[in-house]
């Protein structure tokens, strides 16, 4: 049958002679039962047969979803499907080098595919983006980090029930530290969109979320705001809390 890797062979019971004796096939039988550690799992040698054969369909069906999109026009698609498929590729090799096994990468061939960059291949800065968590998690720094004194980069509005108005561009922000971003082991969860909208800004692994307190005479104002390298884009500064003197 297809993908069966079974032979048979005609015998005549009682005459013909059996090609293992009881040791040999005890000892084929204890190498079946001899397993590999790969990623976690234990997996004997016909199981990663089984798992090359899982990982060569998904591979085809993700070159059949790629050129699906780049018939739509959907680059987009296109390339995600991309990065699926590099994904798999290089399991697929893992999985041969460490069982032995051979390749058989004829079986994730599909009929007019064509290989295109991933947007990471396109543009290196989003390889941060995507693994900034497992980045900052062994980072060894510190969960954040106090900074000096400095002047508010832009005007925060401030909309309180009992209170309108603004912290103005300008004024001194005391206390202040980095919740999250650089020179912290905590990641910015808005990072993508930071990077989508304010792309002039610099490298996405330099922007901060910061924090800090600002006086006046009757008030303190608790003011959180992104930044990268000084730049400060007046829509991402907030006003959190406030509090009488």
């Amino acid at each position: 049958d297809y993908n069966c890797l079974h032979k048979k062979f005609p015998i005549i019971c009682g005459v013909s002679v059996p090609n293992h004796s009881p040791e040999e096939l005890r000892k084929l039988k204890a190498k079946d039962e001899e397993t590999i550690e790969f990623e976690g799992k234990e997996y004997t040698g016909y199981e990663f047969t089984q798992l090359q054969r899982k990982i060569e369909t998904a591979v085809r069906h993700a070159k059949d979803r790629q050129i699906i999109a780049n018939a739509a026009g959907d680059d987009e698609l296109r390339r995600r499907e991309q990065e699926k498929i590099n994904i798999l590729t290089h399991k697929y090799k893992k999985v041969c080098d460490v069982s032995g096994l051979p390749t058989r990468r004829e079986r994730m061939s599909v009929s007019g595919y064509h290989r295109v960059k991933t947007e990471e291949e396109i543009d290196p800065n989003l390889t941060f983006i995507k693994n900034q968590n497992k980045i900052k998690k062994h980072s060894n720094l510190p969960k954040k980090i106090n900074l000096p004194d400095e002047t508010i980069k832009a005007t925060a509005n401030v909309n309180f029930p009992k209170l309108q108005g603004v912290v103005p561009k300008g004024a001194t922000a005391e206390k202040v530290y980095a919740m999250a971003g650089k020179d912290t082991s905590t990641p910015i969860r808005d990072l993508p969109r930071l990077y989508k909208v304010y792309p002039q800004a610099g490298r996405p692994e330099d922007w901060q979320k910061k924090s800090a307190d600002v006086y006046t005479d009757h008030f303190k104002y608790v003011v959180h705001w992104y930044e990268n390298n000084g730049f400060v884009p007046p829509g991402e500064i907030k006003t959190k809390g406030l509090k009488k003197r």
